[in-house]
């Protein structure tokens, strides 16, 4: 059936031809599971997810969460019984009316800056971690993508998301028998999940011609629901395109320099005029990291072309409505192309923005004039955005030593551009400010090193929060819900809402945290027999799993990608020391490994290789796991079911690392380098620190010296402290640091602090005066 929706995209509404079938084969009285699959709103609502799951259970569990392509397949026997079921009928109607009062319900956002809204903001990312069973994510970028996106949909921002329907995703992870990763790629169909293809108005497959080089291409887009918030993710892999651009949506963050320089002109050109192909009235656009800094040139042109006004006028335009998130604390993580690649596809914008071909270029040079500089996205979107942040303050921090060399030309620029506006307008006052403004960013104090504050130079901060909902356990949100105030999710970054978890009695919070562990025990079990299966392990061996782990050691968790600078294999730097901490008979610990690496590097491949070949040895066997494939559901069994959240990597590579701001949702505790988001998070007592901060130069004596610290923390602090207990068997300090973890950590390392934070700090500026006097007149 095709009919007009009303789409809400926050304070703006647009109305936007839409195909919804019900799944094939589903009765009507069943049509509501339809609508609530439809909508990710049931991957953070639990009741919902549960009544998705009792569709069909056994394939839920075998279909990584499929919700779509359960329904399309589920018989005629299993809907009569369903409908005849009166609990589940009841739960259905439940979870129906749940989404509906969620989407039509009041918002932060309404409540602050009023129904009229102040203009609708474009956020742009290369990939989203919104669930496992949409695998269009690799890692930690992703999943804060997603967690962005949700909180934007439970505060009500006027946002909407724009990234790329990745086919075959991100590579899939099997360990062969020796323990060396097996790269696999899945073909992800899109009738098998919750994407419509986004139509014309006359109900036709709406396609979008995007110049890429000297081929045209046709671009699709695909509208997911995420809660309030649309996004629309687009695909080349249509019959009309040659196989090279069909190719360019296949696989996300692999192929050789061409394709990646395709796929960034795609997410950032093509994204953007699909948005004004689709007539969405776009304010302001955020770039998650640099990938889709390309939309800031075919912006600058499309206003140079359409106003008439020169390349400089356009350029200010442009920047004061863009926002620029960077992610990569390291040089070579920051994406460059060759000048020539970038000259081939991207030369005609030249004369489209008025400017000649070596100024353009110079837009991505750090060093502007040298020809031997690639061009990097990066400076780039640095030059061309007003609003730009790091994603804690430490990597604030870091962000502008690292690029200090771009801010000085830009502030040189700006100087020039500040004298010819002066020598017009003779004003005094306005004289005398920008010298002192000159004095205080003038080049020498950079290269002295000094540190402006947050919201005062080039790069400021925003600390990455994790949506609270999405990673909370049912079980633990179950005891959070009775104890702490109600309606507490609508004040979660109020600190004051989680003192209450001091009232939550030990013996409850130990025995539900108990619970979750012995579910993520048996959960690693079985991940581990169903490898064991696939690389034909004996019954003897398959017998065996049954003896890894224990429900009473404690337990350890290490997740995360595996790049040489996480140094997953720091734990074993002395493995018998090691051996002798977790083979302990009356304080036994156990380490639960995870993380992929990407397919080209070697050195995260040998690492992969290192630690589960370690895991295998006799002495490791039964207390060290490696959990193959890291993905979404493996990351919530981890998060819920650990008593400990491992992490070291050379400071300061770690530009935030949100994976260990979950754990403490359940109790879990930190035991970290301060890098990151840690040196905000530690206070001394909701976990423990490997070092001093101090900064490393990436030598072996200095892994050898953290390994050693690592040790004398677990020897002396950790391991004593959680087996330390009272007549009863309870370890109540151990409970009273899980307590003070759960009432410090979520209350400021939450999405909805971060997003009212890009909210306050970066979107109602980009979105100009006009947005600011209406949230005024709304009494924001």
């Amino acid at each position: 059936m095709v009919k007009h929706l009303k789409v809400s995209a926050g304070a703006a509404e647009v109305k936007v031809r839409k195909v919804w079938r019900r799944p094939a084969g589903l009765v009507a009285e069943l049509a509501p599971l339809g609508e609530l699959a439809r909508n990710l709103y049931w991957t953070w609502n639990a009741e919902c997810g549960a009544a998705l799951a009792q569709a069909d259970p056994t394939e839920w569990a075998k279909s990584a969460h499929q919700i779509i392509r359960i329904l399309n397949n589920v018989g005629a026997a299993r809907q009569a019984e369903l409908t005849r079921d009166v609990r589940f009928m009841a739960r259905l109607r439940r979870c129906t009316y749940a989404l509906r009062h969620y989407l039509e319900s009041r918002t932060w956002f309404q409540e602050n800056y009023g129904a009229a809204g102040a203009g609708t903001v474009a956020y742009f990312s290369m990939e989203y971690g919104l669930h496992e069973s949409l695998p269009i994510y690799a890692g930690g970028l992703g999943v804060l993508a997603g967690d962005h996106v949700k909180s934007a949909s439970d505060l009500g921002v006027p946002l909407v998301g724009v990234g790329i329907l990745w086919k075959q995703g991100y590579v899939r992870q099997r360990l062969d028998g020796a323990g060396r990763q097996v790269d696999e790629f899945r073909t992800l169909a899109p009738e098998d999940t919750p994407l419509r293809e986004i139509a014309d108005g006359a109900g036709r497959p709406l396609r979008m011609a995007l110049p890429v080089g000297a081929e045209v291409v046709s671009v699709r887009g695909w509208r997911l629901e995420v809660g309030r918030v649309p996004l629309v993710l687009l695909d080349t892999d249509v019959p009309e395109n040659k196989p090279k651009a069909r190719q360019m949506t296949r696989r996300l963050y692999s192929g050789d320099r061409d394709t990646r320089i395709r796929q960034e002109i795609l997410l950032g050109v093509g994204g953007w005029r699909f948005l004004r192909v689709m007539g969405l009235p776009i304010a302001a656009c955020h770039l998650n990291e640099g990938h889709a800094a390309f939309a800031v040139l075919e912006r600058v042109a499309e206003v140079r072309e359409t106003e008439g006004c020169t390349f400089a006028e356009a350029r200010r335009r442009v920047a004061a409505t863009s926002v620029f998130t960077t992610h990569t604390p390291v040089p070579a993580g920051n994406e460059t192309f060759a000048v020539r690649l970038f000259e081939k596809y991207m030369g005609g914008y030249a004369e489209r923005m008025g400017v000649d071909r070596a100024a353009l270029a110079d837009l991505g040079r750090v060093k502007p004039g040298d020809k031997k500089e690639p061009f990097g996205m990066t400076p780039l979107a640095l030059r061309m955005c007003d609003h730009r942040n790091g994603v804690s303050k430490l990597h604030g921090a870091v962000a502008r030593r690292m690029w200090s060399e771009v801010w000085e030309e830009r502030q040189e620029e700006k100087s020039k551009n500040q004298k010819v506006e002066k020598a017009k307008s003779q004003e005094g006052e306005k004289s005398r400010r920008r010298k002192v403004e000159k004095s205080k960013w003038g080049t020498r104090t950079h290269r002295q090193g000094f540190q402006p504050r947050d919201g005062e130079g080039p790069i400021g901060a925003i600390t990455n929060g994790i949506h609270l909902r999405t990673w909370l356990h049912p079980k633990m949100a179950a005891v959070l819900d009775e104890h702490l105030p109600p309606g507490w999710e609508e004040r979660q970054d109020e600190p004051e809402t989680w003192q209450r978890v001091e009232t939550i009695p030990d013996a409850v919070l130990w025995a539900v945290h108990q619970e979750l562990k012995a579910e993520l025990i048996e959960f690693v079990r079985e991940k581990v027999r169903a490898r064991l299966r696939r690389n034909r392990a004996s019954a003897g061996e398959l017998a065996k799993v049954g003896r890894v782990l224990s429900a009473e050691a404690l337990t350890i968790g290490f997740a995360r990608r595996f790049a040489g600078y996480k140094r997953a294999a720091l734990v074993f730097e002395e493995a018998g020391r090691l051996a002798k901490i977790l083979n302990n008979v009356r304080r036994p610990v156990q380490i639960l490994f995870a993380g992929k690496a990407h397919p080209a590097d070697g050195e995260g491949k040998a690492l992969v290789h290192k630690v589960a070949k370690l895991a295998a040895a006799a002495r490791f066997r039964r207390r060290v796991v490696f959990v193959e494939d890291y993905e979404m559901d493996i990351a919530r069994h981890l998060v819920a079911g650990v008593d400990v959240w491992l992490n070291n990597p050379r400071k300061p590579q770690e530009a935030s690392g949100t994976s260990g701001m979950k754990p403490a949702l359940h109790g879990g505790l930190n035991l970290s380098i301060l890098d990151g988001w840690w040196p905000e998070g530690f206070d001394g007592q909701n976990g423990w620190a490997i070092g001093k901060g101090q900064d490393h130069d990436g030598s072996r004596a200095q892994d050898k010296r953290d390994a050693a610290e690592l040790y004398r923390i677990l020897e002396r602090q950790v391991v004593p402290l959680y087996y330390a207990r009272d007549r009863a068997g309870v370890p109540v300090k151990w409970i009273a640091r899980m307590k003070h973890a759960m009432a410090t950590i979520p209350a400021v390392f939450n999405s909805h602090r971060q997003v009212k934070e890009y909210w306050t700090k970066y979107y109602l500026p980009a979105l100009g005066k006009t947005a600011l006097s209406e949230a005024s007149a709304a009494g924001g």
